[in-house]
C-alpha cells in the first residue's frame, strides 16, 4: 500500500479533526451571512480568518487550525453632518439660509400701476 500525499488545501481542511474543523468553518460562514443579511440598509462587512500552523519535527508534521470571525456590529447609526459655527455645532451651512427657520416677511414693492389694454 502506497502513501497518498495531500496536495489540495480543501482536502486537507476536510481531514483536520476528522471534518470537525471544516464543519466549524461552515458555521462561521453561515453566521456571517446571516448577520450580513440582517444589517440595516443592507450593508456590512464580515471577515473570516483561517490560520493553519504547520510544524514539522523529525519527519512528523502537525497541522493546528484556528478560525476567527469578525462580524459587523449590531445596528449602527448613520452620520449626521454638522458645521462648527460660533464654537458650537449647527445643522445650517454657514453660507446658506436655513429654509426651515421662519424669516421676516418684507412688504412687496409697490410699482406704479400701468394700464394695459
Amino acid at each position: 500500500m502506497s502513501a497518498r500525499p495531500i496536495h489540495n488545501l480543501l482536502q486537507l481542511l476536510g481531514l483536520i479533526e476528522r471534518g470537525d474543523f471544516a464543519h466549524a468553518c461552515n458555521e462561521h460562514l453561515t453566521k456571517s451571512l446571516q448577520t450580513l443579511s440582517d444589517q440595516p440598509k443592507g450593508e456590512g462587512k464580515a471577515t473570516i480568518t483561517i490560520t493553519l500552523e504547520i510544524v514539522s519535527k523529525k519527519g512528523l508534521t502537525n497541522v493546528t487550525p484556528k478560525i476567527a470571525s469578525k462580524l459587523p456590529e449590531g445596528q449602527s447609526f448613520g452620520s449626521t453632518p454638522f458645521w462648527i459655527v460660533e464654537d458650537g455645532l449647527s445643522t445650517q451651512h454657514p453660507n446658506q439660509l436655513d429654509m426651515l427657520e421662519p424669516r421676516e416677511v418684507r412688504p412687496a414693492r409697490s410699482e406704479p400701476a400701468t394700464d394695459r389694454a
